[in-house]
């Protein structure tokens, strides 16, 4: 229903790739459904060393680590929106 929360697992808000985290086909996604109004984005959620450098909190620089959210509100939809994200 329109103003829901909807969180997208794997997700970039910037288009970011990070190993586990953003995956570029959900973020190429996420990015259309915002310039279409399905979605308006609220935040980036990122947990553990997303984009990240080895060191403090990534020792072995492993980017399996990483996982990635994006969270937004899902918008009113009319046939035109629907049409567009064909």
């Amino acid at each position: 229903s329109p103003n829901s929360i909807v969180i997208l697992e794997n997700c970039n808000s910037w288009g970011a790739e990070h190993g586990w985290g953003g995956f570029v086909g959900v973020n190429q996604a996420y990015l259309k459904a915002l310039n279409v109004g399905v979605l308006a984005h609220v935040k980036q959620v990122s947990l553990g060393p997303c984009g990240q450098p080895a060191g403090w909190g990534n020792p072995r620089n492993d980017m399996k680590l990483c996982r990635e959210m994006c969270v937004a509100r899902f918008m009113q939809v009319g046939s035109d929106v629907a049409a567009a994200m064909r």
